[in-house]
Order: C-alpha cells, then structure tokens, then sequence
C-alpha cells in the first residue's frame, strides 16, 4: 500500500438549516478535509472539524489525563482529521447465509442457542440488513463496534490490532511495532 499523494484543505460549507445556541445563529460551517491517494488508484477521504473541540468518550479520555484546556479544547493543534469511511449502497439479496456470517462472529455458541433464541436473533438480523441503507466498508471488513475505533497495520501491512473505545494499549504497541525490524 504505497501513498502517492495527500491533499487537505479547508473550505467553508452552508448548512442546510441554520442552528441557534444561546445568542449565536450559524448558518455555515469551516470544514477540513484530507484525501490519501494510493498508488491502486483508491482515494481514503476524512473531514471533521479543525476547531480543536472534543466531544463524548474522547472528552472523557482526554480529561481524565488532563489533556484538555478550556474545558473541551486540545492543547495542540490536528493539522488534518482523517477517518471517513467508505459508504457502499446495500444491494442484493438477504440471505440465510448472510444472516449467519453477521451472527457466527458476534455469538460464536449461536447453534447451541435455545430454538426461540435463534429466531429471534435471525429475525433481529434480518430487520436490520433490510433497513440499511449503506454499509461502511471498514465498519464492515473489520467488525468494528463504533467510534473510536483503532485499526493497527504493521509496516508489513499485517493486521495487529482492532479494538473499540479508549483502550490505553495502542501506544505501547505502536512502539513495539516501531521496535520491531
């Protein structure tokens, strides 16, 4: 996976709808954006805001070690955001082997499960797949749970690690990795 080019910049976007808080009306937004090009031809875009605030369990982190200053803002600045998925239309048929790829990795002792339980569970997995409208391709390729999320390549391009939420360990594993030869 070799990068080619990267490309970030800033642009200002109206808002469909303005809000209001307290005594402020917004009716646009500054945006940054940042896009990888690989030498295959794939684009990776991500986007966020570049105002430097944090919100909900990355707030609690951070607070939590006091890394935070004026109650939600950084003390250093994120020249670029990246982390935007790639969203693909849901197409094809639900089928039962579908249903049971989604189900097996989630609950691995599913066929020593009660007979109602199972149906239930199919039934719940069919309702979803039929309601969603797009899929996330990384949310999907690697099982991820929501955000944050961490996914962890080596240098040889091998998969070391993905979890969900604030774990405290991918530092120490990042420097194992750039330890290693």
């Amino acid at each position: 996976m070799k990068i080619v080019a990267l490309r970030s910049y800033l642009k200002k976007m109206a808002l469909t709808k303005p809000y209001t808080i307290a005594y402020s009306t917004f009716s646009d937004v500054s945006l940054a954006f940042f896009e990888v090009e690989l030498a295959n031809g794939m684009v990776g875009y991500g986007c966020g805001s570049p105002a430097g605030e944090v919100v909900g369990e990355t707030k609690s982190a951070l607070a939590q070690y006091g890394q935070l200053q004026e109650g939600s803002k950084l003390p250093f600045k994120i020249p670029f955001p990246i982390g935007m998925d790639n969203l693909t239309k849901s197409a094809g048929e639900i089928t039962q082997e579908k249903i049971l790829e989604f189900i097996y990795p989630q609950i691995p002792d599913f066929d020593s499960k009660p007979e109602n339980y199972r149906k239930d569970i199919i039934q719940r997995v069919k309702d979803h797949m039929k309601s969603k409208e797009y899929s996330a391709e990384t949310f999907e390729n690697f099982s991820l749970q929501g955000t944050p999320s961490a996914i962890l390549v080596d240098r040889k391009g091998i998969l070391r690690d993905v979890s969900f939420g604030q774990t405290g360990h991918i530092d120490g594993m990042i420097q194992q990795l750039l330890n290693e030869d």
